[in-house]
């Protein structure tokens, strides 16, 4: 348990792995996950092996935010004996689990009015948002001063953080409304694929067009150069995760080793929520622009 007694809790749109969650007792919310049949809980009775399986067979998944039962319940569990909480969500850019998380605390406070519980929109996605929080859990057990001094720190993340990701196939997104279907027939023809980011505010960006694989790595080398700089990088822990396709997850990996003698990876599938909207042919990083204080 951490000095100030904080209870972190976060859903599973951060895709961290079972590992991680028990090593920095970090409270993991569910999300939903549908198929058009059935409705499940992420990470308690689908994984994202299941979704990405599922959806090379075709399926289509749909995605909801954490019911608000299981807000009320978790914040109930801490409020009952007196912990604080930070609640940090994936990003309100695209999903309602801050607002969620929001109505959930104010029927917790009427319940328990002393209850101390604060909802951050981590204004990251999928193992963006899982990096934010690990790294939030490691600031939280070795020097944090004061819960201000926590939600500083997150707020600092939160700046520095880049996202960088790419699809092989871009049906998933026409499926979503995120391109149109002319879009996705002129990328096929001319084999375009697409890199976004994810903008301040939380919501997925746009910022590039490459053809074929090698000049996809290409851009997203060099939009890492550009980022990063003279900055030594080489103590973070780069996440990658990849859908079917892992020829440059590997290559990613690679060209942080070998260009800024980075040591530490997670390496994994991607999740069973940005897996649902993106499809299984999509890979992407995270890493920051600026000295981790952990």
């Amino acid at each position: 348990m951490n000095k100030l007694n904080i209870k972190l809790i976060a859903d599973s749109g951060s895709e961290l792995s079972k590992e991680i969650i028990e090593k920095y007792d970090i409270e993991m919310l569910p999300m939903v996950i549908t198929d058009g049949k059935n409705e499940y809980l992420d990470g308690v009775n689908i994984t994202p092996q299941d979704v990405l399986k599922g959806m090379v067979n075709g399926v289509v998944y749909k995605t909801a935010q954490v019911p608000l039962k299981i807000f009320i319940e978790k914040f109930e569990k801490y409020a009952a004996i007196g912990q604080p909480i930070v609640c940090i969500v994936m990003s309100s850019g695209i999903t309602s689990s801050k607002k969620a998380g929001e109505t959930a605390k104010q029927i917790v406070l009427e319940k328990y009015p002393k209850a101390d519980i604060t909802v951050v929109d981590s204004k990251c996605c999928a193992l963006g948002y899982g990096l934010l929080v690990m790294e939030t859990a490691k600031y939280l057990e070795t020097k944090a001063e004061s819960k201000e001094d926590l939600l500083n720190y997150i707020e600092y993340l939160q700046k520095n953080i880049v996202h960088l990701w790419t699809v092989d196939k871009m049906e998933y997104l026409y499926r979503g409304g995120r391109i149109s279907k002319t879009q996705v027939i002129i990328s096929q023809a001319l084999n375009i694929k697409p890199i976004f980011d994810v903008d301040p505010d939380g919501k997925l960006r746009l910022i590039g067009k490459a053809r074929g694989s090698k000049n996809v790595a290409k851009f997203m080398k060099n939009k890492v150069r550009e980022l990063v700089g003279d900055l030594d990088i080489s103590t973070q822990t780069i996440c990658i995760s990849s859908g079917v396709y892992r020829d440059l997850m590997m290559e990613i990996k690679d060209f942080f080793e070998k260009e800024y003698n980075v040591k530490k990876f997670i390496l994994q599938d991607i999740g069973s929520v940005v897996g649902a909207h993106t499809g299984p042919y999509m890979t992407t990083f995270y890493f920051f622009t600026a000295p981790l204080k952990a």
